[in-house]
């Protein structure tokens, strides 16, 4: 039998019902991670865990692990290994056509407020520094302007960027928990973004659905280890006769 204590005991009463571990695999859904090869070794080793490799810290959607539907390679830090991972065809998976309405969605949410208060300050934010860059760039290219000049203005172009960065970022930290926290309320599993271009992706558009437990997502060979686990047999305790009484 199966102990219900198990973390993994669902999964492996689930693979009870299969003759084989390849059909057990291949009622999963299946998704591609792409990571380094020292990462992946460690996921199929370990399973994901959110410091393996998590939604940009500085991006909007929810903390999890990203995926996508295709093999082909997209231009990350981690580019090196592309990762079949699995997860369950019952998976509560809400989609979003783009961005944009990932973006409306929980702007508009009932719960959403933290995320709509970050969202406007956000823009804000853009709006402020894109007028201090676009003064700095009017003042380099004006007439007259000399060498030493433009190397200080380059010096606050610099500046205004990182700074712009650096708020903006705070902004997206809170958008991201309360996507986090409402995806969560809802029960969902995971996000998908048919068409994402942001975030991880920069100016790439990706199929993303991100999955907010790291521990719904399973490689081939953890499955399997899973299935032979659940079809091996028990041993029995042992029970110690019990003492006579003289």
């Amino acid at each position: 039998s199966i102990d219900p204590t198990d973390p993994t005991a669902a999964l492996k009463a689930e693979a009870l019902k299969y003759g084989s571990a390849e059909e057990f695999v291949n009622s999963h859904n299946m998704r591609y991670h792409q990571t380094s090869p020292e990462a992946s070794a460690l996921i199929n080793k370990d399973g994901f865990k959110l410091d393996n490799r998590i939604s940009s810290k500085s991006d909007i959607v929810p903390v999890g692990v990203s995926t996508k539907s295709t093999d082909v390679t997209i231009s990350l830090p981690n580019n090196g290994a592309q990762l079949p991972v699995y997860y369950n065809k019952n998976a509560k998976v809400k989609s979003f056509g783009t961005r944009e309405q990932f973006e409306n969605y929980f702007y508009s949410h009932p719960d959403g407020t933290d995320f709509k208060n970050a969202s406007n300050d956000l823009r804000a934010i853009d709006k402020r520094y894109d007028q201090q860059l676009e003064e700095a760039l009017r003042q380099y290219t004006k007439a007259g302007v000399g060498a030493k000049d433009r190397v200080d203005i380059k010096g606050k172009v610099e500046s205004i960027k990182a700074n712009w960065e650096k708020d903006a970022n705070k902004q997206r930290v809170l958008m991201q928990k309360a996507s986090t926290r409402i995806a969560k309320q809802e029960g969902l599993d995971a996000i998908n973004i048919n068409k994402d271009n942001g975030g991880l992706f920069g100016t790439a558009i990706t199929d993303n659905t991100i999955f907010l437990d790291p521990n719904k997502l399973k490689t081939k060979q953890q499955l399997t280890d899973l299935y032979n686990q659940a079809h091996t047999p028990q041993p029995k305790p042992v029970t110690q006769p019990k003492p006579e009484v003289a």
